[in-house]
């Protein structure tokens, strides 16, 4: 292996041929720097080195190039992958010899044809001896070395290291931020369901560990040779690990997610977005052939709600650029989100997706109605609901923000359009929803009854003290979160927050022509009052939402919440979080699965279920009443540990941020091409906020 000559050079100057005192036994090694020639017996002849340290550390690294196909078949890589391999092993010199602890892989049980067993998957020790050694390792091979010593240790000398040592750590993600209302469901039985949990025979084998016992749940954070794949771009690194196939596939997914920048991934998923848009200009997911084309589109049932994220990740966009394509981009998308409620006859409802699908084509679906006139061929799902209309609401506020002043044809239907979304069931029935929806009726048709419902409902007492009790900032005890209803409540506050921001910057420009009007009363005379304290009051509300909302997670590590936040609110305090938070961005990868991959965790010796249900009041039938088979549903159960997005989240999602990173399965199909609202909505909030830059 060709060790970087700087290394090499420094590792060379502070060995010398000094004795220094091994440990004592016949199978231990000296310490010093010693070349390594070895035959693997399927991969043939490779080189590195083995560095044994004063203090017992031991590094190994050897490198092989130059596979064959057959060679490169039996490890998982491709015939035009010709990537160079590096295996680097961490342990210690015993009395027994340089002990190492390998295992096949950190997540992935299935690569392609390649599944392995909870044997395979268990850890394995290797012992190397002072003298050739000869060593099997399971699925991978028979490793024959002999060690030439080149120089021993200077004692007074710090002795570098062959590579930087590996960084993954496991980060406490066990939360202490409830409401009152945590509070009263735990009164009512919450609590008693946690401890009824907790006895499921799931958790036998894990009663003995510590973490079992303490509760415990972790985020593994892990930004190992992230600048060796900024820098090599034609190696592999497999740590810690046997050569197979599982083991390539995490270096690859590892690869997919450090080796571009970010800005190179947000190109690659702009163009990939834009490749599932169907006749509307609305995305769905793609299936791609052989060559990546893609050649089949289907619908992704929460698509008004990614779609409005989309259109505020191209309104960011263009304000960062100012590109005349950016601005294209955007101005189709909201004429996309107007189909979305166009295509619906009846006022009450709206389309959660459109797919192009004639009428002769039969559904089973009760929801899924059949367009008529332009729409005729198409289908749509008139599923309305709250989180769906989030999406129009979001979608709205960021087009009055975006729509430029030329633009009267669109901005003159898109007000027609938003005087008619008053009508949808999700928005009559809502008080938050109704209100951002009289909210944007006063910002685009400048009607002032509007804004007088909008003022009256969004700054209420009953908004007052959602703030003050948290109720509208999410929770997070112990392990028990909900990264979807987390992503909802941002948008909620984000909708309340855009949209008294354009409504203080019109009431500013139109003066008393959008002054309320106050009848006379009792105590005090008919009056026009400027609606702009109230309208500030629910600025700063929002405001005050999204920035508790981001402290209040701050153990969940939605790393896209925190730049969220100080995107929005422009708070000094959460920017270093958000500067922090950008790693959430650099684990997603440039293409979500590099194959088919499975990871079936309970595999994983080291994996073990949360001991905390993930919804457990959805097994209450009642108070302190319990519902045992909803209880033991697998929707309950969540693992210990979260993992990087390149490891299991991103495999499979359509939506990253609202994935749970602690779930299982993971599985992913490269050939399921899902747009990248996600990334691009996070990208864009970074850059508008300069916490990265086009170079980064």
């Amino acid at each position: 292996m060709k060790l970087h000559h700087a290394i090499l050079n420094a590792l060379l100057a502070l060995l010398c041929f000094n004795s220094s005192p091994a440990v004592s036994s016949e199978n231990s090694i000296a310490p010093g720097l010693y070349q390594i020639s070895g035959t693997h017996s399927h991969l043939g002849p490779y080189n590195g080195y083995l560095l044994v340290k004063d203090s017992s550390e031991v590094q190994r690294a050897i490198s092989l190039h130059s596979l064959d196909s057959a060679q490169k078949r039996k490890i998982g890589l491709q015939k035009d992958q010709n990537f160079s391999i590096e295996q680097l092993w961490e342990g210690n010199n015993t009395p027994k010899g340089a002990l190492f602890q390998i295992r096949a892989s950190n997540v992935l049980t299935t690569y392609n044809d390649f599944t392995a067993t909870s044997d395979d998957l268990s850890i394995e020790t290797i012992a190397l001896g002072r003298a050739d050694t000869s060593f099997h390792v399971k699925n991978d091979g028979t490793y024959i070395e002999h060690y030439t010593l080149i120089s021993k240790n200077d004692p007074a000398q710090k002795t570098p290291d062959l590579f930087p040592k590996d960084s993954r750590t496991r980060l406490d993600a066990s939360g202490t931020s409830g409401s009152i209302l945590i509070n009263l469901a735990g009164w009512i039985g919450i609590n008693r369901a946690i401890h009824e949990y907790r006895k499921l025979k799931q958790f036998d084998p894990y009663r003995d560990r510590e973490e079992f016992k303490n509760n415990s749940v972790f985020h593994i954070k892990d930004f190992t040779d992230l600048e060796f794949y900024r820098d090599q771009s034609s190696k592999l690194r497999i740590r810690n690990k046997s050569l197979t196939p599982l083991s390539i596939a995490e270096a690859l997914q590892r690869r997919a997610a450090f080796q571009p920048t970010l800005t190179e991934k947000a190109e690659f998923k702009k163009q990939q977005t834009l490749s599932v848009m169907n006749d509307f200009g609305i995305f769905e997911v793609g299936t791609a052939d052989s060559n990546g084309r893609i050649v089949a589109l289907q619908p992704q049932g929460d698509t008004a709600l990614w779609f409005g994220v989309y259109i505020w990740a191209l309104s960011l966009e263009h304000d960062v650029t100012q590109s005349a394509d950016s601005y294209q981009r955007l101005r189709n998308a909201i004429e996309g989100m107007n189909h979305l409620v166009e295509i619906s006859p009846d006022p009450k409802l709206f389309a959660r997706y459109i797919h192009k699908s004639p009428a002769n084509e039969p559904v089973t679906d009760p929801y899924v109605r059949q367009g008529s006139g332009k729409y005729r061929d198409y289908k749509y799902d008139s599923r309305s609901n709250n989180d769906m209309v989030k999406g129009l609401l979001l979608g709205y506020v960021i087009a009055y923000k975006s729509l430029k002043a030329e633009d009267h044809e669109l901005k003159q239907k898109t007000a027609s359009l938003v005087r008619r979304i008053q009508q949808l069931d999700p928005i009559r029935k809502k008080t938050g929803n109704n209100a951002a929806a009289k909210g944007l009726d006063a910002l685009w048709n400048e009607d002032n009854e509007s804004l007088r419902e909008y003022i009256a409902n969004s700054d209420s007492l009953t908004s007052r003290v959602s703030e003050k009790l948290y109720i509208d900032s999410g929770f997070h005890i112990g392990g028990m979160t909900n990264p979807s209803g987390i992503h909802l409540n941002l948008i909620s506050q984000s909708i309340r927050y855009y949209l008294a921001e354009a409504l203080i910057k019109k009431a500013n420009e139109a003066g008393e022509r959008m002054f309320i009007h106050r009848p006379a009363t009792e105590t005090a005379p008919e009056s026009d009052e400027s609606p702009l304290p109230r309208l500030e009051a629910i600025k700063q509300s929002a405001s005050n939402n999204i920035k508790n909302l981001s402290l209040r997670m701050q153990k969940a590590y939605f790393n896209y919440l925190n730049i969220a936040a100080y995107a929005i609110t422009r708070e000094p305090d959460l920017k270093q979080r958000a500067v922090d938070s950008v790693w959430g961005l650099i684990e997603v990868p440039l293409v979500r699965s590099v194959g088919q991959l499975r990871g079936d965790l309970q595999l994983q010796p080291d994996w073990m279920y949360s001991t905390w249900p993930f919804e457990p009041w959805t097994a209450l039938k009642g108070p302190w009443i319990i519902n045992k088979e909803k209880l033991a549903s697998k929707n309950q159960q969540r693992g210990m540990l979260g993992y990087p997005m390149f490891e299991c989240a991103a495999l499979g999602s359509t939506y990253l941020w609202v994935s749970d990173t602690s779930d299982f399965p993971c599985s992913g199909n490269p050939n399921i091409i899902s747009f990248s609202a996600d990334y691009l909505w996070a990208y864009w909030l970074a850059r508008s906020a300069d916490i990265i830059s086009e170079r980064d």
